[in-house]
């Protein structure tokens, strides 16, 4: 009998971490559940080698791993300028204010 943590542990091992995106990988690890558990149902005999030799792609573990955020360089660039632009603004208009001078009268 195939125990529920057998099949979390093939289906942890069919989607790793590291090759897809969170939305992803929580999708296709809940669709290969219910494919294991569908298969479960008409071949109740089945041991868990035959599990992960059916559900496992072994050729998944030799590709490179892929950057998990993209990152777009043209874009960090341009907010970059825009942050050292507001703050040359801020300055300037800092500089331009000048707060008020009171005077006191010695008597």
């Amino acid at each position: 009998m195939i125990t529920a943590r057998q099949i979390k542990k093939i289906v942890k091992q069919a989607y790793p971490f590291n090759k897809y995106p969170f939305a992803e990988r929580r999708k296709l690890r809940r669709l290969l559940t219910d494919e294991i558990l569908s298969y479960l149902e008409e071949h109740p005999d089945t041991t868990f080698d035959d599990l992960k030799m059916l559900f496992i792609n072994e050729e998944l573990a030799f590709l490179s791993d892929t950057p998990k955020f993209q990152i777009n360089l043209k874009i960090l660039f341009l907010i970059s300028i825009i942050i050292v632009l507001i703050c040359i603004i801020v300055i300037f208009i800092a500089n331009q204010l000048h707060p008020p001078i009171y005077y006191y009268r010695i008597k």
